[in-house]
């Protein structure tokens, strides 16, 4: 697959390995879905955890089940989200592995542990062959996080440099793939008149993203709100202490 067809190296073993027609069960294409839905809620809960780590576990199932359940409703699709199989194991799971890189970077930046950031960058490998957004995600993240750790004159700079090469150079496994070069071949057989520009293809990815994002506002205002609440989750959670 990946010299003939796509770069995507974990999503699309995953899909050969795992793929429940290859095993003839109907049982697991109805059980991977399940396992999904729980590992995006189980997800938001660590991220929750590594935000909020002296909050109440209860209260984090809670408050990451409300954020699951929003998230769902302004799903643009649950059947390609969630149940047609090759779309959920390029996406959603490329989704969950992303949320994961998240929480573990923010870990490292508070216990400095080497196995902490060895699991982020771990994640972040999987998300970044998973598929070519997360992949843009990811290396915006990591773009940022060296960005902020620069600005505030952070001493350790050697386990940074190396998580910043290992996703460069994974990014750059994924994207300059020959199967990708395959594909890119086949579409300009189809057709001579596609022309590419890199300026108006980022300026249209931003546009449509904060599209997105004002539509999501309307159509799931408890999202927005419980995204925002969470700045003041440990006032509230002292003055309920305090009374």
């Amino acid at each position: 697959w990946y010299l003939s067809w796509s770069g995507r190296y974990v999503s699309t073993a995953i899909i050969s390995c795992l793929h429940p027609l290859s095993y003839h069960s109907f049982l697991l294409y109805r059980l991977y879905p399940v396992i999904l839905l729980l590992l995006s809620w189980w997800c938001i809960y660590f991220l929750l955890g590594t935000i909020l780590p002296s909050s109440n576990k209860i209260f984090r199932w809670a408050y990451s089940g409300v954020l699951h359940v929003n998230f769902l409703s302004i799903l643009p699709s649950m059947v390609e989200g969630f149940y047609w199989f090759p779309a959920a194991f390029i996406y959603m799971l490329a989704n969950i592995f992303t949320i994961l890189f998240i929480a573990f970077i923010i870990r490292y930046e508070r216990n400095k542990k080497a196995n902490t950031l060895i699991f982020g960058v771990i994640f972040a490998i999987l998300s970044l062959g998973s598929n070519e957004i997360n992949l843009l995600v990811v290396n915006a993240i990591i773009a940022c996080w060296i960005a902020i750790s620069w600005i505030n004159k952070t001493k350790q700079w050697f386990p940074r440099l190396v998580s910043f090469g290992l996703i460069i150079f994974f990014s750059c496994l994924s994207l300059f793939s020959p199967g990708n070069m395959n594909r890119a071949n086949e579409i300009k057989s189809v057709s001579e008149n596609i022309n590419f520009n890199l300026g108006e293809a980022i300026s249209l990815c931003f546009q449509q993203n904060f599209s997105n994002l004002f539509e999501w506002s309307f159509l799931s205002p408890l999202c927005v709100v419980g995204i925002l609440s969470l700045f003041f989750i440990n006032d509230f959670q002292q003055k309920i202490t305090y009374e």
